[in-house]
């Protein structure tokens, strides 16, 4: 198949940050959970819609924004520690040169996204940014996916969704894009093959043998 476009999520897909949220997730969990949250737990129960998370291990909704806000701190607090995966800023300027459209859909805060794009000088390249700003919805409804397309200007059966989670993988057939998973970022290879990807990514340069 040949695809016109690529969307990316961002988050464990593109930036290398699945390590730090999950130091974060470990501190806010025994904080107002009184848990003791291991890595691999975190990889194999891990969700999008963090807010659910937060109640399934029993955070109530009145704490919600508190930790949210606890976590973007600490999490800029680190910000020095975290950077694009090794090859993605390269895998971009290839996909701009080959006349791809490039879009990003993420669930994630729009500042803080748009900024750690900017730092990184890849900012250029993304003729659609969806974040938390646009759509509110988490994935795997489509809605940030099909924003995207919109406002990039191709139809779904163009397009290639690529994301580390299987809600990425759902909200990309949800939206009727193909659909990459990458087993580098938070859900394990074997957590992402029962959301049956079109192609299961192991390197970033990869994806250059699917478009």
């Amino acid at each position: 198949m040949h695809f016109t476009a690529v969307l990316f999520d961002w988050d464990g897909t593109l930036y290398d940050s699945i390590d730090a949220s999950f130091k974060i997730y470990k501190e806010l969990f025994k904080k107002y959970a009184n848990l003791d949250l291991t890595c691999d737990y975190f990889r194999e129960t891990f969700i999008v819609d963090y807010h659910k998370y937060y109640s399934m291990h029993g955070i109530p909704e009145s704490k919600w924004e508190e930790v949210d806000d606890h976590w973007l701190k600490r999490f800029h607090e680190m910000e020095g520690e975290i950077h694009l995966f090794p090859g993605v800023k390269e895998m971009l300027g290839k996909l701009s040169e080959e006349k791809i459209k490039i879009g990003l859909v993420s669930n994630g805060t729009g500042d803080r996204i748009k900024k750690e794009m900017k730092k990184n000088g890849i900012s250029e390249y993304f003729a659609a940014v969806i974040t938390d700003d646009e759509v509110s919805d988490f994935k795997p409804n489509p809605k940030g996916v099909k924003k995207a397309l919109e406002i990039i200007g191709v139809g779904s059966s163009e397009a290639l969704y690529i994301g580390d989670m299987s809600e990425d993988i759902e909200a990309g057939r949800n939206a009727g894009t193909g659909t990459a998973a990458v087993t580098w970022g938070a859900h394990s290879a074997e957590r992402l093959s029962p959301a049956k990807p079109d192609y299961i990514l192991n390197s970033v340069n990869e994806i250059f043998g699917i478009l």
